[in-house]
């Protein structure tokens, strides 16, 4: 099955949901406590070194500032959830 991606605004958050974006192995791996907090490091320093490349292409959408950008593995579904905070509120 391939992944469906869906995206929500909400003020200035902008939330990207990727279905069937984790592999069986980051699954298996999120098993266990020390795999979970390795996933979620490497998640993190992703989010932060692609930020700047973030900033620009959503500063082109939306006309706002990336000011941060998280993200989330839900291990059960299968799913990456990335929270970007913009500057301000986003227009639709």
């Amino acid at each position: 099955m391939k992944g469906k991606m869906e995206v929500k605004v909400v003020d200035d958050l902008m939330l990207l949901r990727c279905k069937h974006s984790v592999s069986p192995a980051e699954v298996n791996l999120g098993t266990m406590k020390a795999g979970r907090l390795l996933l979620q490091e490497v998640s993190d320093r992703l989010c932060q070194e692609h930020q700047p490349d973030l900033n620009r292409l959503l500063r082109k959408i939306t006309g706002r500032r990336l000011l941060d950008v998280s993200a989330s593995l839900l291990f059960r579904q299968r799913e990456r959830i990335y929270v970007f905070t913009m500057s301000d509120r986003i227009k639709r």
